[in-house]
């Protein structure tokens, strides 16, 4: 293809392809903003570029068509897994000349610092702002 990804559905170059490597998502972070409802169109500008020396970063803003409002931004972080062995593997140098073309140098999200936490704390009836029970899924919540 002319973006230099094979066709086979999980975004992999033909030098992935042939090592048997397959990206699979090792981080997600999003920001949202506001909730768009039924019917509103989104627009959406997505891009990639590198995340450290193993990893790739796929950054994502979505924006309300009519306001151009942006109301949600995500980041994720992605790395190279033999899709045989389903081990991970450092991304070989052929393939990140095969990617690197594609990297903006752009973050969607302030960089972060290195040492900050990222583990999300624990939610307990002490730190939960709002508790809610007896709540039931309704058939619309569903991604089915």
């Amino acid at each position: 293809t002319s973006s230099g990804l094979a066709g086979n559905g999980f975004g992999a170059t033909r030098e992935m392809s042939q090592r048997k490597l397959i990206w699979v998502v090792t981080r997600v972070h999003l920001q949202v903003d506001k909730y768009s409802s039924w019917g509103d169109v989104v627009e959406i500008d997505t891009w990639v570029d590198a995340a450290g020396k193993n990893g790739m970063r796929r950054d994502w803003i979505i924006r309300d068509y009519s306001t151009q409002q942006i109301i949600t931004r995500a980041t994720s972080t992605w790395v190279t897994m033999n899709r045989e062995t389903r081990k991970l593997s450092k991304i070989p140098e052929e393939v990140r000349k095969e990617v690197e073309p594609f990297y903006l140098n752009r973050h969607v999200l302030q960089k972060r610092d290195e040492h900050a936490a990222e583990k999300i704390n624990k939610l307990t009836d002490h730190t939960a702002h709002i508790i809610r029970s007896g709540l039931a899924p309704r058939w619309n919540d569903m991604d089915a």
